[in-house]
């Protein structure tokens, strides 16, 4: 899946011009036209914090995340990743979000985990799904 890469479609053609005289005389030119698409980056809508029981049932929602990106054409994707600092997998283990709204819920019992005080940081990536843009002449 493709990250904050902007894409580059490209056109090109020909444009020709003519007059009314007889025989026409006539000329043309080339043409190219570059578009850069997702030049934005996505961003989130705030900074998040939930604080939960440790008797919540799998399924229980914690929170839901919200970004935006101002040139996004498709649905943005969000996703759980271990945190970048720590490389912390157990937040991935007790919790997932749903990629499409940003919900995020308990996913295995929070009773088992084996600390008595637990504190998960939730790093969340969030993309969109693109496909590049094929040269069209």
């Amino acid at each position: 899946m493709l990250f904050n890469k902007p894409v580059i479609f490209v056109l090109q053609f020909s444009v020709v011009v003519s007059d009314q005289s007889t025989p026409p005389q006539s000329a043309s030119t080339n043409c190219m036209f570059t578009i850069q698409r997702d030049t934005c980056t996505p961003t989130f809508r705030g900074s998040y914090q939930a604080s939960i029981s440790e008797c919540a049932s799998v399924g229980t929602s914690v929170t839901r995340v919200q970004a935006e990106d101002c040139d996004v054409r498709e649905p943005l994707v969000y996703e759980l990743r271990p945190n970048l600092v720590t490389d912390d997998l157990r937040a991935a283990y007790y919790f997932s979000v749903n990629p499409r709204t940003g919900d995020i819920v308990v996913r295995n019992n929070l009773l088992t985990a084996s600390t008595t005080t637990s504190v998960y940081e939730v790093c969340l990536n969030f993309s969109f799904l693109e496909m590049e843009s094929p040269v069209v002449k």
